[in-house]
């Protein structure tokens, strides 16, 4: 190779590092990202009470492991009637939904498959239209062969009974 070639093949060796480079912290910017977002406590768990508080029923489809933030409970839960969305409408069907666990909520002694009875908390955002965060703030297994009924939801009418 002569003389004339050695600086652009250095600097395409360069340019090719610095883009590699950066695509390695964009995606480690990203992983953290997602990380921080799912690890993060419920926003509104400790700056303000909920908006609403329903009282729910399901069955542990994961557990959260311990000793990693980032992990959830999920939980199938049963139609949850008097449930207000955003939009204003009510009820929310059966669905499995991953939860952060408030302070203080144990899950000793709970495993996959145990039906549970649960308070499902929820900050809505400032405008109204959107859910801010929800989390399980408290949790009680269900006695053994409890029946649990999954399918669409039934809303109500009036008022609704969450706090």
């Amino acid at each position: 190779m002569n003389n004339d070639k050695k600086p652009a093949v250095a600097l395409l060796k360069l340019a090719a590092v610095v883009v590699f480079s950066g695509v390695l912290v964009a995606a480690g910017l990203a992983i953290v990202s997602c990380e921080r977002k799912s690890a993060a406590p419920a926003k509104g768990t400790g700056k303000r009470a909920p908006d609403k508080v329903y009282a729910a029923r399901g069955a542990i489809r994961m557990m959260a492991a311990p000793g990693k933030p980032a992990s959830q409970l999920v939980i199938e839960h049963e139609p949850i009637n008097d449930f207000e969305n955003p939009d204003g409408s009510r009820g929310m069907a059966t669905m499995s939904m991953p939860f952060m666990v408030g302070a203080g909520v144990s899950l000793a002694g709970l495993v996959v498959g145990d039906g549970v009875e649960f308070d499902l908390a929820v900050w809505y955002g400032a405008d109204g239209k959107t859910i801010e965060s929800y989390a399980v703030t408290r949790i009680k297994k269900l006695p053994a062969g409890t029946e649990l009924h999954f399918g669409a939801a039934v809303p109500t009418l009036g008022t609704p009974t969450g706090k």
